[in-house]
């Protein structure tokens, strides 16, 4: 399976990472949002300002089911998307911080893992943990960062993006720097998820070695 993300504003320092909704959306995933549908599930991180957005895969045949306390039963993720606000309404283009599709994951187990994951019970933590990394650890990834840009008075507005890698092939693009196409920018490809040790050369993608396969990074410095 392959998900592509996106982190479309330039917000400094955006962080895209393999196992970041599972890790924090535990400490939401108990409260059911009024604003829940058949097509949407919202888990709120008041303390972060943020909400995670988990939007149906077909909410025509497969819709989001709940039971009586508001917590999902069925239906399958195809994306999940980061908000820069706490308020799960706020939906629009201008409060995504970070875009993913193409995921396949059962609603219903996803946010049954979170609590497992969220458990002080080491052996139910760790059986979540396991879950959650057969989830996001087993998911080849293409993405693509934010630019930075600049002002009127030349001041940079970075788009420092951080890449974390895995054990498979992904692709990142860290897209240009503050000062236009020329500007290479700063980026950084993080591999300390992979399996094992990982050669990234973007020289010469020949010399890649590793958990990581050949990955084709582009725009970004491993």
């Amino acid at each position: 399976m392959t998900v592509c993300a996106a982190v479309p504003s330039p917000t400094p320092y955006s962080v895209v990472r393999r196992g970041s909704s599972g890790s924090h959306t535990r400490s939401a995933a108990a409260d059911p949002q009024a604003a829940n549908d058949s097509a949407h599930i919202f888990a709120v991180d008041a303390a972060k300002g943020i909400t995670f957005e988990l939007i149906s895969k077909d909410p025509v045949n497969h819709p989001f089911v709940f039971d009586g306390s508001g917590h999902v039963t069925s239906g399958f993720i195809n994306e999940i998307d980061i908000l820069n606000t706490a308020d799960p309404t706020q939906t629009t283009q201008d409060h995504v911080l970070v875009n993913t599709n193409g995921w396949n994951i059962n609603a219903a187990a996803f946010f049954g893992d979170i609590g497992q994951y969220g458990n002080l019970n080491p052996t139910v933590h760790a059986s979540g943990l396991a879950a959650l990394n057969g989830i996001f650890n087993a998911t080849t990834y293409s993405i693509v960062g934010s630019a930075g840009s600049s002002n009127n008075n030349n001041g940079s507005h970075d788009g420092v993006d951080v890449f974390f890698g895995g054990d498979h092939a992904d692709v990142f693009n860290g897209m240009a720097g503050p000062f236009g196409p020329f500007d290479p920018g700063n980026d950084t490809v993080d591999y300390s998820h992979a399996g094992t040790g990982v050669t990234a050369d973007l020289s010469n993608p020949a010399n890649n070695t590793g958990a990581a396969g050949k990955p084709a990074a582009r725009n970004a410095c491993a």
